[in-house]
C-alpha cells in the first residue's frame, strides 16, 4: 500500500489542532488525532486520576498507530515523546513528512492554560497538570522530532496559511495521498 504519513508535531498549546484539521481536509486524508482518540476511551471507560490520563494516554497511541497502519495517508496529530515516538512512527512503515508547530513557549503555556479551563475534554485533567511538567513537556515539544525527512517548521503565532502548509506539503517527493 502506497502512502505517507503527514506528522504535526509541537508542544502542548502549539496550534497542532489548529494546523492539522484543516489540512487535513485540505489534502483529502483522514485526521488521526490523539486527542479525540483519548477522550473517547475517556467516554466509555471513565475519567480518573492523572495516572489513569497517563495510561489512557498510552492507550490512544497504541490505537492512532493501529488505525494509521490501514490507512494509506493520514495526518497524525498528537504531542509526541521523542523517546518512544520517533521508532513508534518509522515502524509504521512508510514516508513521513514532519510539520512542527512552532512559537513561543509562554504563548503555548498561556494557550493550554485557557483552553484547560474551558474547551478540553474533562478527563485530561489539564488543569491539575503541575507547572514544572507543563514546562518540561512544552519546551520538549519546542525541538522537532526529527523524522528523516523533509521537515516544515509552521510559525503558529498567529493565522496559519493552511493552503500554503499543503501546497509545501504536496510539493515533497514524499508525498503520496495513497490511492490505488
Amino acid at each position: 500500500m502506497s502512502g505517507c504519513y503527514i506528522v504535526v508535531s509541537g508542544a502542548p498549546g502549539s496550534g497542532k489542532t489548529a494546523l492539522a484539521r484543516p489540512l487535513a481536509a485540505a489534502l483529502r486524508v483522514p485526521l488521526l488525532s490523539k486527542d479525540v482518540v483519548k477522550e473517547t476511551l475517556f467516554d466509555e471507560l471513565g475519567v480518573g486520576d492523572r495516572l489513569w490520563s497517563r495510561r489512557m494516554g498510552r492507550a490512544s497511541m497504541a490505537v492512532l498507530y493501529r488505525i494509521a497502519d490501514t490507512c494509506p495517508s493520514a495526518v497524525i496529530e498528537a504531542v509526541f515523546h521523542r523517546a518512544v515516538s520517533v521508532d513508534d512512527l518509522h515502524a509504521l512503515g512508510k514516508p513521513l513528512i514532519e510539520l512542527h508547530c512552532m512559537c513561543e513557549p509562554e504563548l503555548a503555556i498561556a494557550r493550554f492554560r485557557q483552553r484547560a479551563e474551558v474547551e478540553r475534554h474533562p478527563g485530561h485533567l489539564d488543569s491539575r497538570q503541575p507547572s514544572n511538567k507543563l514546562e518540561e513537556l512544552v519546551l520538549d515539544g519546542c525541538k522537532p522530532l526529527h523524522l528523516g525527512g523533509p521537515l516544515l517548521e509552521v510559525d503558529t503565532t498567529g493565522e496559519i496559511d493552511v493552503e500554503a502548509v499543503a501546497a509545501w506539503v504536496r510539493s515533497q517527493a514524499e508525498w503520496e495521498p495513497g490511492v490505488d
